[in-house]
């Protein structure tokens, strides 16, 4: 089969798939096709070379590794390998290693720009600030959108002024869980003291229900008035 062929019978396996698992995420279909792509270009990986159901599961495979879509407890995730190789009729093993070896030749780790969501790559890239500390993109992104634009004539000052505004949000969240607690602390008091209430009404109605119980009783057995005077 020549690569034309088989690359368009991989984008239509492709296809299948994600309108089946993915019809609502298109940055995802987009990362399939373009890995697609890239594979068609690449001299070591001859995608003519193999079965296309082969190369297509491989290439779900990665993209699920690089934004987390095999993990159950996520939201749009798949149940795990099975879902790609019943879908294609293929074998596990046979997928891993394809895709494995795919990752490997293209150099596709964990946090890669091209392949994953931007908030997966921020969190998992670092970049080394002018102090030398180095954090996460995600967290240089989050200190810009408190302070500003940072650079190395500004940073000293920007970063004081992070720092601040930092401290700043965290007092006001602790205020914030702390007011939260005390007023479940208050409405669970009155929870218990409305039904300690209700407690202690049921129990006098029962003490009050057993006395009557009680008393019906003994008047039953007492004997009849009447009947003491000798006037029946």
């Amino acid at each position: 089969m020549d690569t034309k062929k088989t690359y368009k019978t991989i984008k239509e396996d492709l296809t299948q798939f994600a309108n089946k698992y993915f019809s609502e995420d298109k940055e995802i279909i987009s990362f399939l096709y373009k890995l697609l792509d890239e594979l068609k270009e690449d001299e070591f990986l001859d995608i003519s070379r193999g079965k296309p159901e082969i190369w297509a599961s491989s290439i779900i495979l990665i993209i699920c590794r690089l934004n987390y879509l095999l993990d159950k407890s996520k939201t749009g995730s798949l149940e795990g390998l099975n879902t790609i190789c019943d879908f294609f009729k293929t074998n596990k093993h046979t997928v891993g290693n394809k895709a494995s070896q795919i990752q490997n030749e293209l150099d596709l780790n964990m946090g890669n720009e091209d392949y994953s969501r931007e908030e997966i790559a921020d969190s998992i890239n670092i970049i080394q600030l002018p102090n030398g500390f180095v954090i996460t993109i995600k967290h240089f992104k989050e200190i810009e959108s408190m302070v500003g634009q940072l650079t190395r004539k500004n940073f000293d000052k920007k970063f004081a002024e992070y720092h601040e505004l930092s401290e700043r949000k965290r007092k006001e969240e602790k205020r914030k869980i702390e007011a939260e607690q005390l007023k479940y602390g208050k409405e669970l008091q009155a929870k218990r003291l409305v039904e300690m209430d209700e407690r202690a009404k049921l129990a006098h109605e029962e003490k009050q229900r057993k006395l009557k119980e009680k008393w019906d009783q003994e008047k039953e057995n007492q004997p009849d008035f009447l009947d003491m005077l000798g006037l029946e």
